[in-house]
């Protein structure tokens, strides 16, 4: 890829995650993934956050188009290589040939330094399925200092608040 292209490429994907909706999922959006830099801490990675979006095909697309350029990975990496993968990956997913846990444990392999996914879903699956990481994010929300914080469902009444929790989730 010429320096010019790939340079480019960094920008729109760096352009596109202000274009995106994170935290707190807006009413209009029903599918979402969390995701953390993959770099050291000391250079911006480690801090991750809910993303969200109208639909399954748009957060694929995101995955696809952004994940392999922004944020950056190895100066080592072929990014051509690597937004290759990943979109034979996303297609997989697209045609249900490999479920979303499926499509994470790829894309990490792919986006190794650049991110990492951690969960994929729609809001529902995070306020009641039975991910390990929906499990861990309900917990956390509710814990009080308590060694076993309850992981169940989120209630009605406690949407609101758990929603302001997600706002901060991963920083």
């Amino acid at each position: 890829m010429a320096e010019d292209d790939f340079e480019e490429r960094v920008e729109r994907a760096e352009a596109s995650w202000g274009e995106v909706s994170s935290g707190a999922p807006p009413d209009d959006h029903a599918w979402g993934f969390f995701s953390d830099g993959d770099a050291p801490a000391a250079i911006g990675g480690g801090s991750g956050m809910f993303t969200w979006f109208p639909d399954r095909a748009s957060m694929l697309s995101f995955i696809e188009e952004t994940l392999p350029f922004y944020p950056p990975g190895q100066a080592t990496l072929d990014p051509d290589e690597i937004a290759s993968e990943t979109a034979v990956v996303v297609e997989k997913m697209r045609i249900d040939t490999l479920t979303d846990h499926e499509g994470i444990q790829h894309l990490n392999k792919v986006l190794k330094t650049c991110s990492q996914l951690k969960w994929i879903g729609t809001v529902t699956d995070l306020l009641s399925d039975d991910h390990p990481y929906a499990l861990e994010v309900r917990s956390a929300f509710r814990s009080d200092d308590d060694d076993e914080a309850d992981s169940g469902p989120i209630s009605e009444d406690e949407k609101d608040d758990f929603f302001d929790f997600l706002d901060t989730w991963g920083i």
